[in-house]
């Protein structure tokens, strides 16, 4: 054997032993269970049931994603989800469990994968949608708070504003107060959302007469790295630790 077919074969020697870890079956009071290798975001393995014999299988993700779902209290969301992305699938879902009720065994890779993957494509959507409605709470929250401070009449919420490169930017909130301009817009501990905010705000600050630029966040402390980022394009405050005095001085 020349060296180019050593090679070649060490090379997928050492494939298959990959191939072989990165999957793990197990058999359990009668059914097997394999250890994908994905994983939901919080790091547990997606893990698929077999059940059957001869050509008849039963494959099912045994709920796993459902309760991941569970963990963050978002059992309705996730089954709203899981209803939708299973339709015209081949894959069904009963409210807590993907499954193929029968497959062939010449099918069986296909449907273990489309199953681990809608299990995992659910949880993820779920998470992402959980996020949405937790900032559409601190904004709801972050309005409420301005008013109680400025007054409704000088709060203006999910405002449109051009920065100086002619871009237009959504900010949460605008506020009015004697002639002086503010603007509020909260920041997830996301670097998404950091980022989108930094070059937002660097944008405004460049127009001849630029608004006050305040940023709220759930907890400075938790930025880190982010917060001295966030830092050089506006005021950084934690809206349930700052005082009145603190935001109106900001705005002011």
């Amino acid at each position: 054997m020349n060296l180019q077919l050593q090679n070649d074969a060490t090379l997928i020697t050492v494939a298959e032993e990959i191939s072989r870890q990165m999957a793990v079956a197990s058999l359990r009071d009668g059914s097997v269970f394999i250890r994908t290798p994905i994983c939901y975001p919080s790091g547990t393995s997606v893990v698929i049931q077999i059940d059957g014999s001869k050509d008849h299988y039963f494959v099912s993700d045994i709920g796993l994603g459902h309760q991941e779902a569970l963990m963050v209290n978002a059992s309705p969301s996730y089954c709203k989800i899981a209803r939708h992305l299973s339709q015209d699938t081949g894959v069904s879902f009963d409210n807590r469990s993907f499954f193929v009720a029968q497959s062939t065994r010449s099918d069986l890779p296909s449907v273990v994968s489309a199953v681990a993957n809608l299990s995992l494509r659910a949880v993820i959507q779920t998470l992402i949608r959980l996020e949405e409605k937790k900032s559409d709470l601190e904004k709801t929250l972050l309005i409420h708070r301005l008013e109680d401070i400025f007054g409704r009449d000088r709060v203006s919420k999910d405002v449109s504003i051009f920065g100086a490169s002619h871009l237009e930017w959504e900010v949460a909130a605008r506020v009015s107060c004697d002639r002086i301009v503010s603007i509020f817009d909260h920041v997830k501990l996301h670097k998404t959302s950091v980022v989108s905010a930094v070059a937002k705000f660097h944008d405004i600050a460049r127009l001849p007469d630029p608004p006050k630029r305040i940023v709220t966040v759930t907890d400075k402390a938790s930025m880190a790295d982010y917060l001295s980022l966030l830092s050089q394009a506006a005021s950084v405050i934690s809206l349930s630790e700052a005082s009145d005095e603190v935001v109106r001085k900001l705005a002011a």
